[in-house]
């Protein structure tokens, strides 16, 4: 479990990230954590989205996504070299298009032109640790939000890391950003806060 003085160094970062996000917009440079693009050829403004990933273990990947001043907690796989349901996807930026989900029964958002990899979803869950090593994972290389994280007992009783308030937080998400396709830029770790 992370300490104070861990948490306190990662608010400070969040917050520099976030003001030199803010000072780039105001400077019409497209910044990092969330703006408005215009694809080229087209009249539609798409809008950008930002998941800035923050720490990964074996439990998950969990990282915080800012979108019109709303905060959604992010949930994804460790990192397994890509690997088809054990990994998260590389960062990158996506496009972002609302489909039909046969898994789901229902319309989701899905990342287009992931490498190697199909399906790639937005979608509630709590858990995404590395199954093969005895952690819960409700995610097979898709993306889960939530509206804060916390420790749940995962399905071996043992406590896990997990995001909380999933089902919300995807309904708010989806809500934000009208089921319109968006940009989505996954940024890596900051680096090591320890």
């Amino acid at each position: 479990m992370a300490d104070a003085s861990w948490w306190a160094r990662l608010a400070e970062r969040a917050h520099q990230f976030l003001a030199g996000a803010a000072r780039e917009r105001q400077a019409g440079i497209q910044g990092p954590a969330i703006g408005i693009t215009r694809p080229l050829g087209s009249g539609f403004i798409m809008r950008t989205v930002t998941l800035q990933r923050l720490r990964t273990s074996d439990e998950g990947t969990f990282g915080r996504v800012s979108l019109d001043g709303v905060w959604f907690d992010s949930l994804e796989l460790p990192w397994r070299q890509n690997r088809p349901n054990v990994s998260s996807i590389p960062p990158g930026t996506y496009r972002v298009e609302w489909t039909h989900s046969p898994l789901f029964g229902r319309e989701t958002y899905e990342l287009q032109a992931v490498a190697a990899r199909y399906g790639i979803r937005i979608h509630p869950g709590n858990y995404g640790g590395d199954e093969a090593l005895g952690w819960s994972s409700d995610l097979k290389g898709c993306i889960a939000l939530g509206l804060g994280c916390g420790s749940l007992l995962n399905r071996a009783g043992k406590p896990q890391r997990a995001v909380l308030s999933s089902k919300r937080a995807v309904a708010q998400f989806e809500d934000l950003l009208g089921r319109e396709p968006f940009m989505l830029t996954i940024a890596p770790i900051l680096g090591d806060l320890g």
